[in-house]
């Protein structure tokens, strides 16, 4: 690999395994506004952190194993995978890093909210793979170059007959940031993504956008207000040209049938992003708010608005703690082909943690989570109750 030493230098090893048991009770869990029956199951996890570290390379990564069992609801249960790694080699003016990684889940299952959280009816297992490297340059002791790519694939189990379609998405952004006083930073960043549907044309029936690319540009700001208090914000315009599939009725043979017609579409827009973070002794606040593009298993890349809330606070030494997480998610579809995305969701998740043992931890947290779709008179609600025991083994470390 790419700056792997080879003088002969000390290199730390260190493992991090631990397994947690967790018990779970969902009154809504495809949130739905259909009638539905309240959940209960369990879920058991294996994970095992890793890493070694030199003066100048760091090679950090991770494996997970999550088996989701439900209560006389046998069609949800479901076993995840999820791995990922990160490396970074550091020189004097250099900084190259490489993070990837893969999962293969279930939506209904997955604890980050995405554009594809909330779509389901039935469970749909997603496998994704990620990779992201990056190379930061020091052009001054004050001025930054910084490239990074990306690179992300979906493919969805049974797909289609869920209206999910399978997509890549490629990303390169160029940022330049100069740091103006001990406190103030600005930067600018030029970004381009390319959005494609990689399930074959011949077994897609609905209207898609078969590729979409974005242009945006963005100029921005950072600012430490104290040593405890730090905020940025950043914005600018975007571009997004689609090419759209409509499904349109027409004429094969002697019978109607339907006949696909690209149609290519232009948007503008904008790209937003800020965040304030307070870091106190006891205390951790964070506030961000952003909108952005992102792809989407529905056919269509959606601009997604977020606005994020979490507090942490330490209640005891070592041994309590609490936290508080509130988001708001606003949905769009970009393409002209369909609007069934479009909606808002919410979700309200405070929780506890406590510090039973060195080596043992007990958390419990509450979830409510609303969506309701753009047009529609219904509200889907869901009460979620969580409680996980987590055994932590004792850091394993060793130095050649």
């Amino acid at each position: 690999m790419l700056g792997m030493p080879t003088a002969s230098e000390a290199t730390e090893w260190v493992a991090n395994p631990s397994v947690s048991l967790g018990f779970e009770y969902n009154d809504n869990i495809f949130l739905t506004t259909s009638p539905h029956e309240p959940v209960t199951g369990t879920n058991l996890t294996a994970n095992l952190d890793f890493g070694a570290r030199q003066e100048i390379w760091e090679l950090w990564g991770g494996v997970q194993l999550v088996s989701r069992r439900y209560m006389n609801r046998d069609d949800l249960d479901s076993d995840n995978g999820y791995a990922n790694l990160r490396y970074q080699y550091r020189a004097e003016r250099n900084l190259w890093t490489l993070n990837g990684s893969y999962a293969d889940e279930s939506i209904l299952g997955t604890t980050t909210i995405d554009p594809d959280i909330g779509l389901v009816e039935k469970q749909t297992k997603r496998r994704s793979t990620n990779i992201n490297p990056a190379w930061n340059w020091s052009l001054t002791e004050t001025k930054q170059l910084r490239v990074d790519y990306q690179y992300l694939d979906a493919q969805y189990e049974d797909g289609i007959s869920q209206g999910f379609l399978d997509y890549r998405q490629q990303a390169v952004n160029l940022t330049v940031s100069d740091q103006l006083t001990q406190r103030t930073s600005i930067y600018a960043i030029l970004g381009y993504s390319d959005f494609e549907v990689t399930t074959p044309e011949s077994q897609i029936t609905t209207s898609y956008t078969s590729t979409s690319r974005t242009n945006s540009a963005q100029l921005g700001i950072s600012y430490d207000f104290t040593e405890t208090i730090k905020g940025s914000l950043s914005g600018g315009p975007r571009k997004t040209v689609s090419d759209d599939v409509i499904q349109t009725l027409g004429i094969c043979g002697f019978f109607f049938c339907l006949v696909p017609v690209t149609q290519q579409n232009t948007g503008y827009g904008n790209v937003i992003a800020g965040s304030l973070e307070s870091q106190l002794e006891l205390t951790r606040t964070t506030f961000r708010f952003s909108r952005s593009v992102s792809p989407s298993g529905s056919g269509s890349p959606v601009q997604v608005g977020d606005l994020y809330l979490g507090i942490y606070r330490q209640i005891t030494p070592e041994r309590l703690s609490a936290q508080l997480v509130a988001q708001g998610y606003v949905i769009r579809a970009l393409g002209n082909t369909t609007s069934s995305v479009d909606r808002n969701y919410y979700r309200l998740e405070p929780g506890i943690r406590w510090r039973w043992t060195e080596d043992l931890t007990v958390e419990a947290s509450y979830r409510y989570a609303r969506q309701r779709y753009l047009g529609a008179t219904d509200v889907a609600a869901a009460s979620s109750v969580y409680l996980t025991f987590t055994y932590l083994w004792p850091k394993i470390s060793v130095s050649r």
